[in-house]
């Protein structure tokens, strides 16, 4: 991109990394909204100013920093155990763990790790053998107790159909429609959509509206009402926030601990430390196919040290 600017090219770069605009960029144009809402060149050019201008005028779900899980005596019970859970690919090793509820567990490793398979095979979608088991449920069924959402919103969504279609399209009987017969409930459909669309803070004009008219920030908001409203013991979901902006990454990380908060298990799969630091409250290091670090975010004060801790490991 460089060689190119020197020679005369008009050179663009789109991106939600704000630290490669401040590294490779001379001006930033911050669109929101559909609209170019400020110019950010010279002594501006920093990565607070840049957030500042992304969230300006929106409102979040969150609360200042990450809120960490304590685990007491009324700590909900029924986690997750996996028992020599080992890929039929060869991807990961066999690994004995357990998942508690109200975490947030976070599997950080390079592509080919390994973990982006690991954490697909918890949810079912990656073969693998071994004992999965539901604490304080004898016969475990996996796929009617977990959610999993991939990285590619095109993998979960449906671009053709509306909010609404999408935020009911995993339920049934007896949710939004009748048993037996199966005739669909209209009006159940609408008001589960509208209370998705409010709780999770989706900007849309309402359930009517096209998906693809979306922001991706939105359109992942909408993935996750959809995985949530079937109520899963376990959610799993690779990179939460890829390609979203920062106000959405905000959002999107509170879903995801009122998710914990309610008793749900929540694993990911995160590429980069500092997504995995304002969301987690545990980090498993996947490298080469085996865990090799089981840290508490709790215990470092702030992600350069987190960061240091998951280096030397």
């Amino acid at each position: 991109m460089r060689r190119l600017a020197e020679t005369g090219h008009v050179t663009m770069l789109i991106s939600h990394r704000l630290n490669d605009l401040v590294d490779q960029c001379q001006q930033v144009h911050v669109i929101r909204d559909g609209r170019l809402a400020s110019t950010i060149d010279g002594d501006r050019l920093t990565e607070n100013n840049i957030a500042a201008e992304l969230v300006e005028g929106t409102t979040s779900l969150a609360e200042p920093g990450p809120t960490r899980a304590s685990h007491g005596p009324n700590s909900p019970a029924g986690g997750f155990v996996l028992v020599n859970w080992e890929s039929e690919s060869g991807a990961f090793q066999s690994t004995g763990l357990e998942l508690r509820p109200g975490d947030v567990t976070v599997v950080v490793g390079v592509e080919g790790s390994g973990g982006r398979e690991f954490v697909a095979s918890v949810a079912g979608f990656h073969k693998a053998r071994g004992m999965a088991r539901l604490l304080g449920v004898e016969a475990f069924r996996i796929e009617r107790s977990t959610a999993f959402l991939p990285c590619d919103r095109r993998g979960m969504l449906f671009a053709n159909l509306t909010v609404g279609d999408n935020v009911t399209v995993r339920l049934g009987a007896p949710e939004i429609a009748t048993r037996g017969l199966g005739w669909l409930k209209r009006p159940a459909r609408r008001r589960i959509a509208l209370d998705a669309i409010d709780q999770f803070r989706i900007k849309t004009d309402g359930p009517a509206q096209p998906l693809v008219a979306l922001s991706g920030g939105n359109q992942q908001k909408v993935a996750l009402a959809t995985a949530l409203t079937r109520k899963p013991r376990l959610l799993a979901v690779e990179e939460p926030t890829r390609g979203v902006d920062v106000a959405s990454k905000r959002d999107i990380y509170a879903i995801l601990r009122r998710a914990a908060a309610s008793g749900v298990t929540v694993l990911l799969f995160c590429t980069e430390i500092p997504e995995a630091y304002e969301v987690a409250d545990r980090i498993l290091v996947m490298d080469r196919g085996a865990f090799i670090s089981d840290v508490n975010v709790s215990d470092y004060p702030d992600v350069i040290h987190l960061a240091r801790a998951l280096a030397v490991a």
